[in-house]
């Protein structure tokens, strides 16, 4: 059964951690699972916990099995029915290293492999535009936008996503430092903190939920806190296909980030206001 924070479940139980997700969870046997179902506790049974788990185990490793060879036979398989894509890729001179890495990249975040002629024509036309494996994946993921975003929807074709504020996300934006956020000690267990408290709110065991920022903000993004949210995406406004509706479960503002900061901005706004109208 999987927690509901602050709801207790007063059945016998055993405290463990969803493998798959990191969430709060019990152990419990099949004649209390109605009840727990009752109290509004997610109820998954030991197979499906297991498949999950195996399933985000694959996820999070299976780029280490892309293999240069690998990348040279999809080239080659793909050829054989889609001749003119592979030829075309070819021509824009890539380097097979740096299809390698951003297929891993790809693969790291949960995008799909399996519709690599789609992949490919994307590749041949983001080449131009992208001189490292880094640019060549954010351009390729901002034209495979439904593909990245698949996994993120609900049924009903709704993108369920954490979202930052404005002034949060031009703050974060401004301390970047070569697809790393520079954040001071307090500020980034804030940003830590805050994230995770709504994503364990926010999600649902069958639904991941990714968290949606600037283009220029989501690799820095996924670099900061991926080892501690596993299970969260990572998506760019600019990979929301249109016929996408966004479903945001929390907005984090400044002051939840930076709440010394922006006390400081606001009164010093407060001040300027006061003397403009008094001028």
């Amino acid at each position: 059964a999987i927690h509901d924070e602050g709801t207790p479940l007063d059945v016998p139980s055993e405290e463990t951690v969803d493998p798959a997700f990191g969430f709060r969870a019990k152990w419990l046997s099949e004649e209390n699972a109605s009840l727990a179902s009752a109290r509004g506790f997610t109820v998954v049974d030991a197979p499906s916990v297991l498949i999950t788990h195996l399933g985000e185990v694959l996820k999070e490793f299976g780029h280490e099995l892309i293999t240069r060879d690998t990348v040279k036979e999809m080239l080659d398989q793909v050829h054989a029915f889609a001749p003119s894509i592979v030829d075309e890729v070819r021509s824009e001179n890539i380097r097979i290293a740096v299809i390698h890495q951003m297929l891993k990249q790809l693969a790291q975040d949960g995008v799909p492999l399996a519709d690599m002629a789609l992949i490919l024509e994307a590749v041949s036309n983001q080449a131009a535009h992208a001189k490292t494996a880094h640019e060549l994946t954010d351009a390729v993921r901002q034209e495979l936008g439904r593909l990245v975003c698949d996994r993120y929807c609900t049924s009903d074709r709704e993108l369920r996503v954490i979202i930052f504020d404005p002034r949060l996300e031009k703050r974060l934006r401004e301390v970047v430092r070569e697809g790393h956020v520079a954040l001071g000690p307090v500020p980034l267990e804030n940003l830590t903190r805050t994230v995770t408290r709504h994503w364990h709110e926010g999600s649902q065991h069958d639904q991941p939920l990714a968290l949606l920022v600037d283009r220029s903000l989501r690799r820095p993004m996924r670099n900061l806190l991926n080892r501690q949210l596993k299970g969260l995406g990572f998506i760019a406004y600019q990979e929301v296909h249109s016929d996408l509706a966004l479903s945001p479960i929390a907005l984090i503002n400044e002051q939840e980030v930076f709440p010394q900061q922006s006390r400081s901005q606001e009164s010093v706004e407060n001040l300027e206001q006061a003397a403009s109208q008094a001028a």
